[in-house]
Formats: structure tokens, sequence, C-alpha cells
């Protein structure tokens, strides 16, 4: 790991290459294809160019190790979240990471571009694309392993958690890049240019649940924590597909980028006005196609089950705080149905989830999540908070938000035999489980603060149009 005295002589290099042009080398258009599209040829230029930066010395710069603590160590980088330069950051670290392989072993490598995982796709693989699965150099210890349903979900597999009919309809679709009443970027406490005055300000559509919950519950491993997770190499290709979601949403009509322009990005010689826009300025684009949608499992009154019910703490985990609040069910179709959890910890000390079920009043005092058909039938959102690991001024604040979801599709589907019944509406809290030391993952600044006052929070309400 890079330690603090190499900090200052890091950030001449990147100054030194930028200038120098290092970082725009091989400027001619960049194409990052699919993993599972690369030729041999590809594949294997890709993984030459990644052992040579693995080889190198880790304590200097230009090493895999350096890149990595860019992203994982509070030092150097750190990486941005819970603010509206986290796309743009994960951006300027991929392009800065990538133009290192260009350059590891030219003309070999002068074309090389990191391959995205889709994420939104069944895999080709067991649970991830073939290539991390059978390449040594991209197998990586400690990833979760239970296989991704091919086929009808049971006990033995888990559900694609965000295929891409659910990122279109929550995510991709939400207009505002860091408006704090609904983004898809995330938005940040304050506008402040350096990055170590920002504040932590809230999730946006992607940052969470998406992004969050595939890194800790779907990978886990040295991805469940911040601090640890570009250790692990399928980090490079897992976030080229976060952002080629960042560039499909920015094709679309009346999406508006409303944020910092001229921030400054933590560790990095970029502004977001600099990087913001990928094919213009960085002449980075994506082969990339829409997938196919995928059918998700139905359940009685025409009710859907939540793709992501499989990655649910609830299914294995007590939960440590929970809030309830009545709610009747309609006596027809609304058009919104705006669940609100308010006060939710974001600056959290650990990863934590919360997990929200709609059930019957009659059910309430019987209910049970770690069933799996009760999970299954009435569960309404995942979402994951990560623990931080920024270093500043903001630090040791309770910076909290709030976390919404629209329930007007499953009241919707009660109407018809339904309508008039008290259901209830419960929201609770689960630590994720400690994933080994070796990740940083840890419940140590737990010891000044109980568990359970760091998972609580405000209460649940509940607003219908």
């Amino acid at each position: 790991m890079i330690r603090r005295s190499r900090l200052a002589l890091a950030m001449v290099f990147i100054w030194l290459a930028a200038s120098c042009g290092l970082a725009m080398s091989q400027d001619h258009q960049r194409i990052r294809k699919n993993i599972d599209s690369l030729t041999q040829e590809e594949l294997a230029n890709y993984l030459y160019a990644l052992e040579i930066v693995m080889k190198r010395d880790p304590t200097t710069v230009g090493s895999y190790e350096y890149y990595a603590a860019l992203h994982n160590d509070a030092a150097v980088g750190p990486c941005e979240h819970i603010s509206d330069t986290f796309l743009p950051w994960h951006r300027a670290h991929l392009y800065d990471f990538e133009s290192e392989l260009r350059a590891s072993d030219p003309p070999r490598t002068s074309n090389v571009t990191i391959p995205y995982w889709n994420w939104s796709a069944v895999p080709s693989g067991v649970r991830y694309p073939k290539a991390f699965e059978i390449e040594s150099l991209l197998r990586f210890e400690g990833r979760n392993t239970k296989p991704i349903c091919k086929g009808t979900p049971d006990g033995s597999c888990d559900r694609l958690p965000f295929p891409w009919d659910d990122l279109d309809a929550t995510a991709l679709s939400v207009k505002s890049w860091s408006s704090p009443a609904g983004n898809f970027g995330s938005y940040s406490g304050n506008q402040a240019v350096e990055c170590r005055d920002r504040a932590g300000g809230g999730y946006g559509s992607l940052e969470n649940p998406p992004h969050n919950t595939m890194h800790s519950s779907y990978v886990g491993g040295f991805m469940a924590s911040g601090s640890t997770s570009a250790k692990d190499p399928i980090f490079w290709s897992y976030h080229a597909f976060i952002d080629l979601l960042f560039v499909e949403w920015q094709k679309r009509k009346g999406h508006t980028v409303d944020t910092c322009l001229n921030c400054k990005l933590c560790g990095l010689n970029w502004t977001v006005q600099s990087i913001v826009d990928s094919a213009g300025q960085l002449k980075v684009s994506y082969d990339f196609t829409p997938p196919a949608a995928v059918a998700t499992a139905s359940v009685e009154d025409g009710w859907q089950t939540l793709p992501s019910v499989d990655m649910a703490l609830s299914a294995t985990e007590t939960f440590v705080v929970r809030h309830k609040t009545l709610v009747p069910v309609p006596s027809a179709a609304v058009t919104k149905a705006n669940a609100v959890i308010h006060e939710v910890r974001v600056a959290s000390p650990v990863t934590y989830q919360v997990n929200a079920f709609l059930y019957p009043k009659t059910l309430e005092g019987s209910f049970d999540p770690k069933d799996r058909a009760t999970r299954e039938r009435y569960i309404v959102y995942v979402g994951t908070v990560w623990q931080q690991h920024h270093q500043n001024e903001f630090s040791n604040l309770r910076l909290t938000q709030t976390l919404d979801f629209d329930l007007a599709p499953q009241l919707n589907a009660l109407v018809p035999k339904h309508s008039g019944e008290m259901w209830v509406l419960d929201v609770r809290t689960y630590l994720a489980p400690n994933v080994g030391a070796e990740t940083h993952v840890h419940h140590d600044a737990l010891e000044a603060e109980p568990v359970d006052a760091v998972l609580d929070f405000g209460g649940v309400a509940l607003s219908i149009e």
C-alpha cells in the first residue's frame, strides 16, 4: 500500500503525466467491449498488460497497488462516494488506469481497453463472466460463488438482482444528476471545489441500491469494502459497466447535468468539467446494445418478486432496528406511492442493509422474512449503505439522507382482492456480516457507538397520489 509520505510524489507524477500527454496517449477512439465478446488476442493483450502493472514494485507510482490505493486508501485518493462526483471520479480513475495499461508495452498494449462486465445480463459463467472464473489472473479469493439462476429460481441459485429492465425503470429513467429531491448520480452536501472540503450528500439511484449491493452482496470478499475493492481485478470491469450506464444515461433526452462542474476530483488530475463528455473529451465509447428483457418470477395477485430479493440480508441475518407504518390498500389504482425512509445514516462506520417488506396486518405477529416463500412474497426494497472510509473534516459528522422507493406497482396489484385492508410497511436494518479482517470490514468502530444507534433511522412515511 502506498504510504502517506508518497502522496506528494504521486500527485507530481500525475501532473507531469498529464502535462506531457502520457495520460492522454493513444488518443484515437477507445472502444470498450464486453469481456465475453473479446477475441482471444484481445483478452490475451489485456491480461498481458494487467500482469505487467501487477508485477511492478507495489510502492511505486504506476503499479497496480498504486491505482488500487487511489480508490481504497483515504490518504492517497480517495474514491468519491455519496457525492455528485461519484460517477466522474470513477470515470477518471478508469481512464488513468487504462492509459497505464496501454502504455505498459506498446505496440502490443497500445489498443488495450478495460472490458466491461454486463452485470444486468445472465453471466456466461456460474456467477461471473467466464474469464473471471477460468483465467488465473482474473480469479480472486473470497468472492461469492453461488450460481446465478438460469432457469426457475430456487434455493440453489441467486436471481440476477439488477436486470436491464429494472435498471432502466429505477435508475436510468431518473432525469436529474444531482438534485436532492431525486437523482441518478448522487448529490453533495455542499458544492466545495476542493475534494476534502466536500461533505457527503446522498446516494443516487445508480449508487444505491445497484452499485452498493452488487459490490457487497453479489461479489463480496474484497469488493465488499471501499477500502479494499480495487484489489480485486473484477473491480475494473465492474466499474466499466457503471461508466457505461453513465454514458447511456447521458444520451437520454431531458437528463440534466446539474452538478459542480469545476469540482476537483480527489487524488486525480481532473475536474468534473474536463471528463464529463466521455466520447468527445476522452474518445471513449462502448460496444453495447441493451440486452433483452429478463423475466422475473411472479406470485399471486399479479405482484412481481423483487429481482434483488436473493441479495437481502434478511435471508440470513437478524435485524438490528425496525420501524413500521400501516398502509391502507387503495380502492383504485394509484399513480405513485412514495415510500420514504427518513434519516438513514450514510457516513457509516460499517456496511449495512435496509430491507423493506409490505405484508397484511394479519401476519404482523408471525411475519418472518427468513422463510424463503415469505421473503419472496413480501419484500419491496433492498438497499445497501457502504462503510465510510473518506478522511476530511466532515468524517465524524452524523450525515444522513432519505431513501425512497415507489410502492405503486405493489399497491395496484393488491387493489382487486385486498382493497380496504390494512397492510404493514416494515423497514429493517441489517448489519453486514464480517467478511474477514483482511478486507477492513470490521466492527471496531462500533465500540464507541452502539450498533443500534448506527443502524437506527428516523422512521417511515408513505405519500400516495
